[in-house]
């Protein structure tokens, strides 16, 4: 199954997902649109995506498409902020290279790169990759925090119905 069959399942109504465009010539390409069909059987369940800074590429791509999805909810922190795909090229010499050349806007125009896309509960993680991944076996231990806020929302979404 791949992201947008996953998202398939938790929309109504056909939305947005995100567009892009890539770097050509003196400017760019025209933007292309990436929608979310709606599924013939639909999970309306709250999703609880967790991200942090470690959060980057395809897994960064499927937390922008999230952003219009019903219930979805983002737990962490900022994801990495690299979004485009790769344009692999060849040098006459043989050598190989590959740059990123898009830019990817979630559905109001908003550009993420470098920055990140923000989580709706920020829990503060490290952005050093090694000072992260030390509290996450730390955490794991004792208590993880991100689980921790999603039980809290699932117990009140419960206490509600």
């Amino acid at each position: 199954m791949n992201l947008y069959e996953f998202f398939n399942h938790k929309s109504y109504k056909k939305t947005i997902a995100f567009s892009k465009k890539a770097k050509f010539q003196n400017g760019f390409t025209k933007k292309q649109t990436i929608y979310i069909e709606p599924g013939k059987k639909t999970y309306s369940h709250d999703l609880y995506i967790l991200t942090s800074y470690q959060t980057a590429s395809a897994g960064e791509t499927f937390d922008l498409a999230s952003q219009n999805v019903p219930n979805s909810k983002r737990i962490g922190s900022n994801t990495e902020g690299i979004l485009s795909d790769i344009l692999s090229k060849k040098l006459p010499n043989g050598w190989e290279y590959e740059l990123s050349n898009e830019i990817y806007e979630g559905s109001h125009g908003i550009n993420y790169e470098r920055n990140g896309i923000p989580a709706d509960y920020n829990l503060n993680y490290s952005r050093d990759g090694k000072e992260f991944y030390n509290n996450l076996l730390l955490a794991l231990k004792t208590e993880d925090n991100a689980i921790k806020k999603v039980i809290a929302l699932t117990t009140n979404d419960l206490k509600k119905e």
